[in-house]
């Protein structure tokens, strides 16, 4: 039986090393949370950045925004900042009479201030908040995702959205609603919280492998978590470049 020579066992220590390694720090640049407007049947909606006080994602690598609404907003609902398409990372959406949506949308490498604007017709209000985020991998979240719906009749059930991390990165939870009020619940030390026309909770998470939850008991709620991974430290990708060059020097010879 041929032995791995010691280049071909370097390589495959340096890349199972990588999943232990350090990931860059998550930092949040600038938030905006718990906005709250009144969108009554109003196509497309605009938030303007005044009304999103000082919040500036200029330079940060990732803006991400969770919107709720109390009826209405329909599950095509499409946004953009400044003009620019973001991408939609999850949604949930309780069809019953138009009941509550929840939605998470991203952007990579936002370049200016600007206005938020919905595709969709809200019959009553919305809510949004904002995260311009360094340390985040460009890109979509984390899969899977997390989401649950509630009857529009027996709020008992309620919705929990939950998810558990395999490596660094910030997670965010949101659950919009047909009321208002209801019980809110969430893991503790989130980096932020609203609970006017529903929740939405973020956590920054630097190690991984960390349970997150939220959680509401109203009637005709949706609700949806997603994780956007952290950047490896450039050490990791070091290594990761090593490993690869030492296994494929092994299989030329």
């Amino acid at each position: 039986m041929k032995l791995p020579t010691p280049a071909l066992l370097a390589g495959i220590a340096a890349l199972a090393l990588i999943g232990s390694s350090a990931s860059a720090a998550i930092i949040v640049d600038s938030s905006s949370g718990g906005v709250n407007f009144n969108a009554s049947n109003v196509t497309p909606y605009t938030i303007t950045s005044s009304s999103l006080g000082s919040f500036d994602p200029t330079g940060s690598g990732k803006l991400i925004v969770a919107l709720i609404s109390r009826q209405g907003l329909a599950s095509n609902t499409t946004m953009t900042y400044g003009g620019v398409a973001m991408t939609l990372a999850g949604m949930a959406y309780n069809n019953t009479n138009n009941q509550g949506l929840a939605a998470i949308y991203y952007l990579d490498n936002p370049t200016a201030v600007g206005d938020l604007v919905l595709s969709g017709t809200a019959h009553n209000s919305i809510s949004v908040d904002l995260y311009a985020v360094s340390g985040l991998a460009a890109g979509g979240p984390v899969l899977p995702i997390s989401t649950d719906l509630s009857p529009s009749t027996d709020p008992s059930p309620g919705v929990t959205v939950s998810l558990t991390t395999g490596s660094a990165g910030f997670v965010v939870g949101a659950i919009g609603q047909s009321g208002t009020g209801g019980t809110v619940t969430q893991t503790s030390d989130y980096y932020d919280r609203f609970t006017a026309r529903g929740a939405i909770a973020s956590w920054i998470d630097n190690t991984g492998s960390n349970s997150y939850f939220l959680s509401d008991n109203q009637t005709g709620e949706a609700g949806v978590m997603v994780d956007f991974a952290a950047v490896p430290e450039p050490a990791s990708l070091a290594m990761l470049g090593v490993g690869g060059l030492l296994i494929a020097s092994r299989r030329r010879r």
